[in-house]
């Protein structure tokens, strides 16, 4: 039954819009918030909340960030499919210069770009101070629109949820579906017989209880499931997570 600590918490959402799910079951624990004790029962509680918010296209979901891992809860907006929804919280600069660094992001072979590419991005607009840039690019991580890795920074968890009607339509060319969960994926794992591509954190949960391709069934050996699921010793910098190996046709204006 919906009642104040449903209130509650959803007043807690929209002040903070995206959050850990830990931080949530805290934030729970520490209001005492008896419906909710773990996991399971969170998901209850938000699905009820959902049912009351729907009439304002409004609603919670529970996100895996696919760059970190990390699970998030975010509160998203369903009317609007693409970036015009933020234009009443971004300033006309802002979200400018927002769009430029989404298209970016969605039409690089690898959907990620380093920092000062993020930097030059604005010299097309020039209207926004490099000082200005790096506040944007700290707030938008800090909401979920962008993920760093390592030095380079990708289509956070809330950008895919968010945008993902607009991708699918829009952005055919520029992103795969991961072939153990249907979900949109950007930035992934690759089997290098067959191409098909996973999700970091799918590919980890499937190679717990399995050792072959989930699509053509060839067998991995240790070498090949550390290549996989991003473990390979490489040169490159530790920090950052292997991505696909997916070709992609010529570059076109998306968004």
């Amino acid at each position: 039954m919906y009642d104040d600590n449903h209130r509650y918490f959803l007043q807690y959402i929209l002040h903070n819009s995206y959050i850990p799910i830990e931080t949530a079951l805290n934030f729970c624990t520490s209001n005492s918030i008896e419906a909710v004790k773990d996991g399971k029962e969170l998901k209850q509680f938000v699905a009820e909340i959902n049912d009351k918010i729907s009439k304002q296209d409004l609603k919670i979901n529970f996100l895996k960030c696919e760059v970190t891992g990390d699970d998030k809860l975010v509160l998203l907006n369903t009317v609007n499919d693409d970036v015009s929804k933020l234009q009443n919280s971004f300033r006309p600069a802002e979200l400018e210069y927002f769009q430029l660094v989404l298209q970016e992001l969605v039409t690089a072979d690898d959907h990620q770009i380093n920092k000062m590419q993020c930097y030059n991005l604005n010299m097309t607009a020039n209207r926004i101070n490099a000082d200005t840039i790096e506040k944007l690019l700290e707030k938008w991580t800090s909401q979920g629109y962008l993920v760093e890795n390592g030095s380079s920074m990708c289509l956070g968890a809330r950008c895919v949820a968010e945008f993902d009607p607009y991708f699918k339509v829009h952005c055919k060319d520029y992103y795969s579906d991961c072939l153990l969960c249907s979900e949109t994926v950007f930035v992934g794992s690759t089997c290098d017989a067959c191409q098909s591509i996973m999700h970091r954190h799918c590919i980890d949960r499937y190679l717990t209880k399995h050792d072959q391709c989930p699509s053509c069934k060839r067998t991995w050996n240790a070498q090949r499931m550390q290549a996989v699921n991003g473990t390979e010793e490489s040169s490159s910098d530790e920090s950052e997570i292997p991505t696909p190996r997916v070709s992609r046709t010529k570059r076109k204006r998306v968004l």
